[in-house]
């Protein structure tokens, strides 16, 4: 995340943050909680996971050292989209949201480190989680999908491979809905030639379908990797 920074605008951020401790089972953040702490694991391991409004746990990963939680609020987010709980004694940098916000300012290329961050599916508690009460999930699908694909590959025929490997449940616990629902929407974007899916990855053969379909979630066009 610093590695855009010389080591005396890195010392600037880190003397920025708070030291955190928590013990074993301890909660970080509450997913729905005001979004007041961006931070980053030194030590130690988290639970990361998200719920869909029936209650049901979508999927749940373990992130640790170097890895980040909380950047939802870089992205216009107010609440935390997942909840964070200690899987053993961990250690952690925390910037209040205000802190955050000066540095990004004194420092623009460490906002695009951590949204550049965010785009990668495997690095879940960045923040790239959206939001399942701000629209359906098949707007929510396409959305991710397209923002995904604004660092992907684009090929000779116009369609845009997304790098990193990428599985449905991955999907699922980044639009917050049910791995069924994913499946069944992937499934139909398939035989429609919208998407072409393997096992670890998703190819974009369509993208002006997809942004038809996020259009009702307000997907900004321009991430999808047009020129």
């Amino acid at each position: 995340m610093l590695d855009s920074l010389d080591d005396a605008e890195r010392r600037d951020v880190v003397a920025a943050a708070t030291s955190l401790q928590l013990k074993t089972h301890d909660i970080l953040a509450q997913q729905g909680a005001p979004a007041a702490h961006f931070y980053v694991i030194e030590v130690g391991r988290l639970r990361v996971s998200q719920t869909t409004e029936s209650g049901e746990e979508t999927a749940a990963r373990t992130v640790g050292g170097g890895q980040s939680f909380g950047g939802t609020m870089l992205l216009g987010r107010p609440r935390y989209l997942q909840s964070a709980r200690a899987q053993q004694p961990t250690r952690l940098l925390a910037w209040a949201r205000p802190t955050l916000l000066a540095l990004i300012d004194k420092y623009p290329d460490l906002k695009a480190r951590i949204i550049d961050a965010d785009s990668h599916p495997n690095a879940l508690p960045r923040g790239r989680f959206e939001d399942p009460a701000d629209s359906t999930a098949t707007e929510r699908l396409a959305h991710v999908l397209i923002r995904l694909a604004g660092n992907g590959a684009r090929q000779d025929d116009g369609a845009v491979d997304i790098v990193h490997p990428l599985t449905r449940p991955d999907l699922a616990l980044l639009i917050g809905a049910e791995l069924r629902e994913v499946s069944v929407l992937l499934t139909a974007w398939e035989n429609d030639g919208i998407v072409q899916v393997s096992p670890s990855h998703v190819r974009l053969l369509d993208l002006a379908r997809l942004e038809a379909l996020a259009a009702a979630a307000g997907a900004p066009q321009q991430e999808s990797g047009r020129r």
